[in-house]
Parts: structure tokens; C-alpha cells; sequence
């Protein structure tokens, strides 16, 4: 099975890239599956539908498109990681996201990362990194960071600001040996979940994350 995670930033070059694809392998319309989730939140149900269609066979290649795996939680990634371990050869399965680092490495480690965007490895600019340094000296110096300006109320501002967050933040566990990172990272994910699928207050839910970031990385 082929199966490719495939990260973009604009929709239009993440369509063309399927589409091209679907047209090299002369794979028909009725073969091509997509499962694009209501509210951009996938389910379990979708995991169900994926994993028995795939267990049906037919002699005609297919291709699976899931989409908007950003916001797709652990306990659903770990469903699809099952499927993704299943072998078949007439079945490619393409997973698209907008931040590789919300995806768990189990799955990363078994797809093939493409990007379609030509300046996609540079997910965070300049002057992003700038003001995540800055949010990272205030939650290692004290409290400061509450009225930092980064932060937001709205619940999509306050998903983008974890992805981003779990992106710096894994840029410098890649040049430290401390554990502090790793444990920052899963809390994101944690506060992500909570803000997704438990209605918590996005404002709320981020003071306690990062009061628990401050905690750790500001140990001695």
C-alpha cells in the first residue's frame, strides 16, 4: 500500500498534487475515496468506514484522501495506525495536513512526508520564530507571558497557536538533550484535545498550559 502524508499550505496545490496523481495512475472517480470530515474533526466512524472499505477488494487501483489531519486526535490516530500497517497493493492512502508535527511519529515513521508547497520546510517565518522566542525567555522568567501577543480567545487562533507552538518548541529539543521539551509537547497535545473536542475555554485552557510550560521550564 502506498501511503504518503502530504503537507501543504495553500489547498489549491494540495488538489493539484491528488489530482495528478489520480491521472498517473489512471485511477477512475468511483475509486477515489475521500473522507473529509464535518467540521474538519475527524471520527472514530470515519476510521471505520476507511479501515472496511479497505478490507474490500476489488481488481482496480484505489485511492483514500483523508483530510484535515491536523485536528485529528491521538485516540484516532492510533485507530488509523492499524490500518496503515494492513497490506494491499491496489490501495494508496494519502492523509493531508497542515503541520506535520501534530501528526504521532508512529504514523510519520510509516508514510512517505511530501510536501507541495516549495518553501513548506520553513513552516515557521522569521519573524514568527522571533516572537516565539520571546514568549519562551517570559515563561522561563516568571509570569509575563499572560499578556503576551501571541495568545488567543478564539478557538481556530488558539489551534494554530499550539501547532506552532509544538513546532518551535520541537526545533529546540532537536538541539538540547533535556526531556523538558518532550513533556511541553504533550501537554500541547493535551490542551489541543481538550480545546477541540471538550468545548474548554480556549483563554483558559491556555493560561494552564502555559503556567504548566513555566513550571517546567523554569526548573533548575
Amino acid at each position: 500500500m502506498i501511503s504518503r502524508l502530504i503537507v501543504y499550505k495553500q489547498k489549491k496545490l494540495l488538489s493539484k498534487y491528488i489530482r495528478a496523481y489520480i491521472e498517473e495512475r489512471s485511477i477512475t472517480p468511483l475509486n477515489v475515496i475521500e473522507i473529509d470530515p464535518d467540521n474538519k474533526i475527524l471520527t472514530i466512524d470515519d476510521i471505520r468506514f476507511l479501515q472496511k472499505t479497505l478490507a474490500t477488494h476489488i481488481p482496480k487501483e484505489r485511492l483514500f484522501v483523508i483530510y484535515s489531519f491536523e485536528l485529528a486526535s491521538i485516540v484516532i490516530q492510533n485507530a488509523l495506525l492499524k490500518t496503515l500497517e494492513e497490506k494491499s497493493e491496489r490501495n494508496s492512502v494519502f492523509i493531508s495536513t497542515t503541520n506535520p508535527e501534530s501528526t504521532l511519529p508512529t504514523i510519520r515513521s510509516r508514510m512517505q512526508l511530501v510536501y507541495v508547497d516549495k518553501d513548506q520546510e520553513d513552516f515557521l517565518l522569521q519573524e514568527e520564530v522571533k516572537g516565539y522566542d520571546v514568549l519562551y525567555e517570559q515563561l522561563k522568567e516568571g509570569y509575563h507571558f499572560m499578556g503576551n501577543p501571541l495568545l488567543s480567545t478564539t478557538k481556530e487562533d488558539s489551534i494554530v497557536f499550539l501547532d506552532k507552538l509544538t513546532l518551535y518548541l520541537r526545533n529546540k529539543m532537536r538541539m538540547a538533550t533535556s526531556v523538558q521539551f518532550a513533556h511541553c509537547i504533550k501537554a500541547i497535545f493535551k490542551t489541543k484535545e481538550q480545546i477541540i473536542y471538550s468545548n474548554a475555554t480556549p483563554q483558559l485552557a491556555l493560561d494552564n498550559l502555559l503556567i504548566s510550560i513555566h513550571k517546567t521550564v523554569s526548573m533548575k
